[in-house]
Order: structure tokens, then C-alpha cells, then sequence
């Protein structure tokens, strides 16, 4: 059953397309000084399914800021109930204005931990967090770490979505 369940969500990953590259870094020509994608060799190993790094190394005397999870809500206390790409773009707008407290945004973002209610909200979360890192970073530089989980919910039954995230910059 597990096995079966790996496989069809490993064929819908898949099947989605690969958008261009964004950045995770303070900038791309600072990208070393900050931050070093690690990845393992593709006999070890097998690569992203998606539009990620497999894993960001924080280099030394860089600051980390780690956001808690951000939902859905607009500043008013709103929800866009029922449009899980509205309630992710929602919780990266939220993520964004939370760096900028620390003179840090969504370029900066090294890790980002998602959860979404149902597997068919995977494709909207993709879509609203692909606009918003390609929004906010530099083309052809390095995606952040990422991992997306389905959960069963979250403290109001409104919420289809969830972001946290950790930022690294100088």
C-alpha cells in the first residue's frame, strides 16, 4: 500500500513541469559566502523531484532567521477559504514581510518546510511558491531546501496551507 501511494505521488511529481531556477542566497554573486548547495552523486542518490536543492550548507558568520509556520491569513484576518493557491501565496506574503523585520526576504530563504490538507493542493502550493522565490531572487541561481508534507489539518479547518521557513544572510 505504502509502496503504491510513493509511487503514484513520486509519478505526480514528476509530471509537473520544472520552472527556471531562483535564488536562495543574499545574492548570486555572494552565494559562497553565505550558502553551498550539497548534493550527493546520482549513483547515491537520486535527484529532486521538483525545483529544489537537495540540501543548502549555512557557511559561517551568517545570520539564520527561522520562521514559524505562516498560514493563510491576510493582515485584515481573512482567509481565501477553499484556494490553496491563494492561502500559499498568502503565507509567502507573510514569510516576506516577517524577513523584512530582519532586513532579510524570500531571497535569503535557505529552507522551507510546506504542509498542505490534501495531495491535489500539491500543484497550487508549487505554482504560488515557484512565483513567489522567481518573483523575489535572481534567474538562474540556486533554489532552497525544501520538503512538503500532506497533513490531516491545521487549528481552523479554513486552512489548506502552511510555510515555515529558515533564512540565512550577512
Amino acid at each position: 500500500m505504502m509502496t503504491t501511494t510513493l509511487t503514484s505521488l513520486g509519478r505526480m511529481c514528476a509530471s509537473l513541469t520544472r520552472p527556471r531556477v531562483w535564488s536562495s542566497a543574499v545574492s548570486s554573486t555572494s552565494l559562497g559566502d553565505v550558502l553551498t548547495p550539497v548534493s550527493a552523486s546520482a549513483d547515491e542518490c537520486p535527484p529532486p523531484l521538483a525545483n529544489y536543492s537537495q540540501a543548502m550548507q549555512v557557511n559561517t558568520n551568517a545570520r539564520l532567521v527561522f520562521v514559524s509556520g505562516q498560514l493563510g491569513s491576510r493582515p485584515d484576518g481573512s482567509v481565501a477559504e477553499d484556494d490553496p493557491e491563494e492561502q500559499a501565496r498568502q503565507c509567502f506574503r507573510n514569510v516576506d514581510a516577517i524577513l523584512k523585520g530582519a532586513n532579510m526576504g524570500l531571497k535569503d530563504v535557505v529552507r522551507l518546510s510546506a504542509f498542505v490538507t490534501k495531495r491535489e493542493y500539491l500543484p497550487s502550493y508549487m505554482k504560488a511558491r515557484d512565483d513567489a522565490l522567481r518573483e523575489a531572487c535572481a534567474p538562474g541561481t540556486t533554489p532552497p531546501a525544501s520538503t512538503l508534507m500532506i497533513v490531516s489539518g491545521f487549528s481552523k479547518a479554513e486552512f489548506l496551507v502552511e510555510v515555515e521557513a529558515v533564512a540565512a544572510a550577512r
